[in-house]
């Protein structure tokens, strides 16, 4: 029990903890269908860390689950586009009509 008892112990089983509670966030965002938009769900960890370890660790795990969420991004940039929606894709949030030279 003395182990435990450390503050450093705590604060290094916190951080594991966070760590692992991101990684969850980011699977579940990874797995769901793009329409789902999960992505909010990683201000939690964030908010987490921040409330306990300081804004130091708040700002670092910002930081990474904002590289996390857009690896996801990146990996299907046209996920929220149809297949038939005639010419008009979205990107991210930015929608724009693809048009042919005649047009």
């Amino acid at each position: 029990m003395s182990l435990l008892s450390s503050p450093a112990v705590r604060r290094a089983l916190r951080l594991t903890g966070y760590i692992l509670l991101t990684l969850l966030v980011y699977w579940i965002n990874a797995v769901t269908p793009p329409a789902a938009r999960l992505g909010i769900l990683y201000i939690i960890p964030v908010l987490l860390v921040t409330w306990t370890e300081g804004l130091a660790w708040g700002i670092v795990f910002a930081l990474v689950t904002t590289g996390l969420r857009e690896a996801i991004a990146w990996v299907w940039p046209w996920r929220d586009s149809r297949p038939c929606d005639g010419g008009k894709r979205r990107w991210r949030g930015w929608s724009f009509r693809i048009r042919s030279p005649t047009s």
